[in-house]
């Protein structure tokens, strides 16, 4: 059995479902040393009189009073380390850290996450993460809502890959009612007809399982795994993804790849997420415009870099924007997070390459990525 620290965990929460959650969970990795309690009162006595190495604060949302008492706790009691309990959704998650959470889980989890956060806690604890930890903090957020985003990026387009599997799901009700009124004596068709029923089945059948792989295999847990790679493949994964959603939105496409590129060192799936986000960026960005609306791709290179240049017609960004929108949390839309180009941001100075947009020759946004070349002295 996995060995925890030896200290007091302190559980604020103020719902007994999540209560009873919590403990399930403390018990089956064999946590013994567990106080409960609800409401910023009881949480601050018991700080005072046990002086806890832990504390999980599980709140409903977490609503304002959990966010509240985990201010409270930072600042009166920088030596406890806070882990924070509440929805799967990147919003709160931001606030909680942001505020000096430790850490935060989103529901439901399992014992061994919960175990994982625990014994990271007791690894740091009697740290002040505002003042010594704070590069490995913000980077703990980012690697949270890194993970966090990329399902918000497939949520964008859902709507259209549903669409998109209609369609061929029209198609196979179509066939199998032909099939069924021939086997019924209903219908006479010919070998040649049933034959051509059988490829359009199996057309279909093999176009839904396309896209449903896509999505699968951008979405599913990886462990990252630099090598060297093709960045028009990362293209066209991205695009292939997005096709579905500019289609309902009527935005045209036009890639534009350039031939007998060099391969760079890379983690490809993290690059198809800066593209897929890019692309789905200017769809939002343009769905509501009137107008010709398009996006262009394109790869090339330099001397020293391979180049991506995503382009759109849509509005642009001020010159007053431009140097800020790949920073943390910085959005000009209401309710936005601000955290979709900084990860792009993040993701592409991790592989020693560069980001930036300026203007399109459509009038719109232009993004244009650098990836260092291999062998480069890179």
């Amino acid at each position: 059995m996995q060995k925890y620290p030896s200290f007091t965990i302190l559980l604020v929460c103020d719902e007994e479902h999540d209560c009873s959650n919590i403990r399930t969970a403390t018990d089956a990795l064999g946590i013994t040393d567990v106080i409960e309690c609800s409401g910023r009162d009881s949480a601050l006595f018991l700080i005072r009189e046990h002086k806890p190495g832990i504390v999980l604060l599980a709140f409903g949302n977490p609503g304002k009073s959990g966010e509240e008492i985990l201010g409270e706790i930072v600042r009166g009691f920088p030596e406890i380390t806070v882990i924070a309990i509440g929805e799967n959704q990147v919003a709160p998650a931001v606030r909680c850290m942001k505020k000096g959470a430790s850490d935060y889980l989103g529901r439901p989890f399992s014992p061994e996450t919960l175990g994982r956060c625990i014994r990271a806690a007791g690894e740091t604890r009697g740290k002040s993460l505002r003042k010594n930890d704070s590069e490995n903090h913000d980077r703990k957020i980012m690697d949270f809502i890194t993970k966090e985003h990329k399902m918000i990026s497939l949520g964008r387009i859902w709507t259209g890959i549903a669409h998109e599997i209609r369609n061929p799901l029209s198609s196979i009700n179509i066939y199998l009612r032909m099939l069924m009124e021939n086997f019924a004596g209903k219908g006479e068709y010919s070998e040649e007809e049933i034959a051509e029923v059988m490829a359009g089945l199996r057309s279909a059948s093999d176009r839904i399982e396309g896209i449903v792989r896509r999505v699968l295999d951008f979405s599913k847990p990886h462990t990252p795994n630099m090598a060297l790679s093709d960045v028009n493949q990362c293209i066209r994964e991205s695009a292939d993804l997005a096709r579905v959603i500019l289609r309902k939105e009527g935005i045209a496409m036009e890639t534009s790849l350039g031939q007998g590129l060099p391969e760079s060192l890379m983690e490809p799936r993290s690059v198809s997420q800066v593209v897929l986000n890019l692309l789905t960026n200017a769809a939002d960005v343009m769905k509501d415009m009137e107008g010709p609306k398009k996006i262009t791709i394109s790869s090339s290179r330099d001397e020293n870099h391979l180049i991506i240049k995503v382009s759109d017609s849509g509005p642009g960004v001020a010159p007053e924007y431009r140097d800020k929108i790949f920073g943390q949390f910085f959005t000009t839309k209401p309710g936005g997070l601000g955290i979709g180009l900084s990860i792009c941001n993040r993701i592409i100075r991790d592989h020693g390459g560069y980001i930036k947009v300026g203007e399109s020759i459509m009038g719109g946004a232009e993004f244009r990525i650098g990836l260092p070349i291999s062998g480069n002295g890179n």
